[in-house]
């Protein structure tokens, strides 16, 4: 008994240190510090860096947005036998992002297979993303995303551009309402380094598709599909039989 009370005793106290550490994340406003990583070198006196907070991709909104995004990419894609397992490593260098707009659009881009080097990677992004921002009609200086910013693997970067893409080509998946990453502005101050916590939108309450809604025969054949999708097949013979037949008799 002694032993359990022991074990339940470390328990709760675990428990009750996460709830503190959970507290501190999310204080805007805290006497301790705001926990960040910094991969590189100190910054120079008046630079700034912004920064994952630590957590941000561990918040259940957050997780279920990407792993919706993934299974979209993946059912885009089913046709060209790519599995995506990663939206920031599968997505950062071009491959994948090309043969996702190639699909979307039904249009062959001209663009650089496979490669290896940094430098074509970003030409490739380069052509590519000047695709997107054409197909989304994004007004200048709004754009969320950059060559840099996705070649670098910004996770926020990248979700704001599939994002965008699953609303306008109408995924049909239903996308994570309201989900806000947590990031760290860094300011290097003469003595110090400031830090300070805010939350960056992905998605709002209002995360419909922006493209214009398919033709009414489509919509048909969605709704018959979801509904109905053993009687499909039938309609389809239906329709190619009496093709055939008006074919035949000239019209």
């Amino acid at each position: 008994m002694a032993t359990m009370a022991r074990l339940f005793g470390s328990k709760n106290q675990e428990v009750q240190e996460l709830e503190k550490e959970g507290a501190k994340a999310i204080a805007t406003q805290s006497e301790e510090p705001i926990r960040y990583d910094l991969d590189e070198e100190a910054l120079c006196v008046g630079e700034e860096r912004i920064v994952l907070q630590p957590q941000a991709l561990q918040q259940p909104a957050v997780k279920e947005l990407m792993a919706t995004l993934l299974c979209w990419i993946n059912d885009s894609l089913e046709d060209r036998r790519i599995i995506v397992r990663d939206l920031t490593e599968d997505i950062y260098d071009g491959q994948v992002l090309g043969e996702l707009l190639q699909q979307l659009t039904g249009e062959t881009l001209n663009v650089i297979p496979v490669t290896q080097s940094a430098y074509m990677q970003k030409n490739k992004l380069k052509t590519l993303l000047e695709k997107v921002n054409s197909i989304l009609n994004i007004p200048e200086g709004t754009v969320q995303w950059s060559v840099q910013s996705i070649h670098s693997k910004d996770i926020v970067a990248t979700l704001h551009l599939l994002v965008a893409l699953a609303r306008h080509f109408r995924c049909k998946l239903p996308l994570t309402k309201n989900v806000k990453i947590k990031r760290i502005h860094l300011v290097q101050r003469e003595n110090k380094l400031d830090s300070t916590l805010f939350e960056e939108e992905i998605t709002g309450s209002d995360i419909g598709p922006t493209a214009p809604a398919p033709t009414v025969e489509r919509d048909v054949f969605d709704k018959l599909f979801d509904e109905a999708p053993e009687k499909l097949d039938a309609v389809k013979r239906v329709r190619s039989c009496m093709g055939r037949k008006k074919w035949r008799s000239g019209f």
